[in-house]
């Protein structure tokens, strides 16, 4: 008889044990699925890299300043910090167009790299074909 008691209560022992374990285990796995999703997105504490167009209006060894177009059709200006990483290409100098790569860091843009994009001349444009 003691032996059925001590049988029966270790069961119920174990199977409070399981149903305690699944119950903090959280829910099944279509539910994990979608919150797998929700986690892979950056946290706001890694830095995401960025591109940017446009024309510098300032430049020195510390930061470049830019302008360019926003869809809205209305022009933006964008500071980016400059650092002994930042890689340069090019002639940048104010009026140059640039594409600048940059990531956001404590709520600063600090540019990655920055590259003067090659200017239109007048042979690169199409000339009319003239028939005689």
């Amino acid at each position: 008889m003691k032996i059925r008691k001590s049988i029966l209560t270790s069961g119920m022992a174990v199977a409070l044990a399981v149903s305690a374990g699944m119950a903090f285990a959280g829910p099944g796995p279509q539910t994990h699925q979608a919150s797998a999703k929700k986690q892979a997105l950056p946290k706001s504490n890694k830095s995401v890299n960025s591109v940017s167009r446009g024309i510098i209006t300032a430049i020195d060894s510390e930061r470049l300043t830019m302008s360019r177009k926003k869809k809205d059709g209305k022009t933006e200006d964008l500071t980016f910090m400059l650092n002994s990483q930042t890689e340069r290409k090019g002639d940048l100098k104010p009026g140059s167009k640039v594409s600048v790569h940059y990531r956001n860091e404590s709520n600063q843009l600090v540019a990655t790299a920055v590259q003067a994009m090659p200017q239109k001349t007048a042979s690169s444009t199409k000339k009319p074909v003239v028939k005689n």
